[in-house]
């Protein structure tokens, strides 16, 4: 198969030479299918042009998407109102270990939520990008995190603890303060890291 003339004189390689209709086999020179396939269509065909993708930087719009609604209009004033709130939401019943991120504005009320990991809390499932992420796309002011003790225990252990540290340090980084984390049991009762220290 060959270029008509008109068509080759319009089709070049890289070296900008344009190509006569006899030196135009389209089985065998990719390159040049790739420039008729472009002066047709205007476009590459992503099979065969993975090399013209490099250098290519992606733009991406990063945005929250609302997923549901929980009606609370209370201000947040101290552990004991964030415990109400949680259990609103249930986290006081469930089987496992949720880690929730609770986005607050400078009057400290609530404009967002997010569960941040589902399992037995450590530094891997909890790292302050993913806590923070959200935050920082709601423009919240401050955050405080909860999970909960399906035991009924509500005591910090030493993976709480660091957790709690290394959040506050990442929040004083960020200009987003971590308020308080506040741990909440199956038989009603909390723990809260800001009242304990």
């Amino acid at each position: 198969m060959q270029l008509s003339s008109s068509l080759a004189q319009k089709v070049c390689l890289s070296s900008g030479e344009p190509l006569s209709p006899g030196e135009c086999d389209l089985n065998s020179r990719l390159h040049v299918t790739l420039a008729i396939y472009h002066h047709v269509t205007h476009s590459y065909p992503p099979a065969l042009c993975r090399r013209r993708k490099e250098g290519l930087i992606p733009r991406y719009n990063i945005k929250l998407i609302k997923e549901s609604e929980v009606y609370y209009e209370q201000r947040i004033t101290g552990a004991a109102v964030v415990c109400e709130l949680l259990k609103i939401i249930g986290l006081h019943e469930r089987a496992c270990e949720e880690f929730h991120s609770f986005y607050l504005n400078t009057k400290n009320e609530v404009i967002g939520m997010e569960m941040i990991s589902k399992g037995t809390l450590n530094a891997s499932l909890v790292h302050p990008r993913e806590v923070f992420k959200g935050a920082i796309l709601a423009n919240a002011n401050a955050i405080i995190v909860a999970h909960n003790h399906p035991s009924g225990d509500v005591q910090p252990s030493t993976a709480d603890q660091s957790v709690t540290k290394t959040l506050v340090n990442a929040g004083k980084l960020l200009d987003i303060q971590v308020l308080d984390h506040v741990i909440i049991g199956s038989k009603n009762g909390y723990f809260s890291f800001r009242e304990a220290a």
